[in-house]
């Protein structure tokens, strides 16, 4: 019996330090990418932001965060209601999968997708849904150092998924 005792004091921190080492790791993975994200909402380089969005989703195509963002992006950067759409049906189906509760009373982000899903397209669309120069200028205005929501959106993964 004593054996098993010393046998699980030499175990448990070994277990303990791999746990907490694959912790960080994600963690590290997460701030990496927001970083990378805010860098290229910074420069405006648009096509950079889907670029980092879709290579996180191509190693996890339900990642919440990526999923998250990728909303935010056909909302905010590049305007497209039929892709803001596709991208909010795909975020719920994952928020669905991995955290149904959450559909009880659902935060601002959950609202904001439900909605977004809920457009009804317009019946002649406009040829055009870019943001005007001005627009633009506005929307880099009011969100200087990061893309817009991003910190909501690592909260609401975080709480989600806590091992990322």
């Amino acid at each position: 019996m004593k054996r098993n005792y010393l046998l699980y004091a030499c175990i448990l921190p070994l277990v303990l330090m791999t746990a907490s080492e694959g912790f960080a790791q994600t963690t590290n993975a997460v701030e990496a990418f927001v970083i990378d994200v805010n860098q290229a909402w910074q420069s405006t380089n648009y096509p950079q932001i889907i670029t980092l969005i879709d290579q996180r989703l191509a190693t996890n195509s339900t990642d919440i965060l990526a999923l998250s963002l990728k909303l935010g992006y056909y909302t905010w950067a590049e305007v497209s209601l039929s892709n803001a759409q596709q991208a909010a049906v795909a975020f719920l189906t994952a928020v669905t999968n991995a955290s149904p509760e959450e559909f009880e009373q659902p935060c601002s982000l959950v609202q904001y997708a439900i909605a977004v899903s809920n457009i009804e397209p317009p019946s002649n669309p406009p040829t055009d849904e870019s943001r005007t120069p001005q627009q633009v200028q506005y929307l880099h205005k009011s969100y200087p150092m990061s893309f817009p929501n991003i910190d909501q959106a690592v909260f609401f993964d975080s709480r989600i998924d806590p091992d990322e």
